[in-house]
Formats: structure tokens, sequence, C-alpha cells
């Protein structure tokens, strides 16, 4: 019979395969499209630009800086500090998309490597707020469906946009 931790580690892995799914089958001109250099800021808000190579970046980036808990330490970095985590340039969507999938590789790794006891190991983020590991690696799954869904709409909305102008002779 399956633990309730495998059944978790299952679900992780199969949301973060959804959101890289979406990834590989953005072009390069649609991970771009609709990049904004004013997109409003929030703090937790890395790489958010509206495209989807923003969304990409902002995807990683939370893999990135969780990544340590889920390897042994008991801390997670101050939260304002992923704004100035280190991403590369959207504008490269190969490297982006090369980094995007080589960290969710060690996310994966990571999370495999979780024994039952892990998942409810405490880490503290952010002055005295706890999280189990079991719930971190929740809040991440959500987090990527969340984001594949956005990339999906965008998807669709550029398919959208394309025949509905190709039908009036031009194209996005």
């Amino acid at each position: 019979m399956e633990s309730l931790a495998d059944y978790r580690k299952q679900r992780a892995m199969h949301a973060m395969k959804e959101f890289l799914k979406q990834m590989t089958r953005t072009t390069f001109r649609q991970a771009n499209l609709f990049a904004q250099q004013n997109w409003p800021a929030h703090g937790w808000g890395i790489g958010q630009n509206g495209s989807i190579a923003g969304i990409v970046v902002h995807v990683t980036a939370w893999k990135e800086f969780t990544l340590p808990v889920l390897q042994g330490n008991t801390q997670m970095p101050p939260t304002h500090s992923i704004m100035q985590w280190p991403t590369p340039n959207t504008a490269n969507w190969k490297q982006t998309r090369q980094w995007a999938a080589k960290t969710a590789d060690e996310w994966q790794q990571a999370v495999e490597q979780l024994q039952d006891s892990d998942w409810q190991r405490e880490v503290l983020w952010e002055n005295d707020y706890k999280i189990t590991l079991g719930n971190l690696v929740d809040e991440i799954l959500e987090h990527d469906i969340q984001h594949a869904a956005q990339i999906e709409y965008l998807l669709q909305r550029i398919a959208t946009e394309n025949s509905q102008t190709a039908a009036h002779g031009s194209n996005v």
C-alpha cells in the first residue's frame, strides 16, 4: 500500500511535469509575447512581467529558493531575498528553459529523497513562521498548477488572436 508521503511525492512530480510540458511547448515568440517592463510588482513576484518566460522564471526561482530546506537546511532564506535571486534573462528562452529543467530535476531528486518522517519536519520561514516540508511541497505543487494554467491561458489567447488575425489577413 502506498504511503501518504509517496502519494504527495507523486502529486508534486505530476504538477511539476505538467508545468514543464507547458513550458517546452512554448516557442520563443510565444514566451516573450506579453512581456511588460512596468508589470505591477508585488513582494514575491520575481520574474513576473506578464509573459510566459516571466512565469517560468518565477516558478523556477521559487523551486530553487526552497530547494535548500528539502536538502536538509532548517531555515528558508529571507523571502525578500528572492527578488535579488539570480535568474537568466527571459530574452534567452533556451537558457531559461535549461535552467528551469535543471532546477526541476534537482527539486524532484530532493523530494524523492525525503523519508516519510521528513514530511512532518518543520522549517523556519520568515521570523517565527514554521512550515512542514509536506506543506511546503504541497504549496509548491499548487504554485506549479496555478502557473501552468496561466501559461495554458496565454497559449490559448495567442492561438485565438492568431486565428482571428489570420482571418483578416495579418498575424500576431
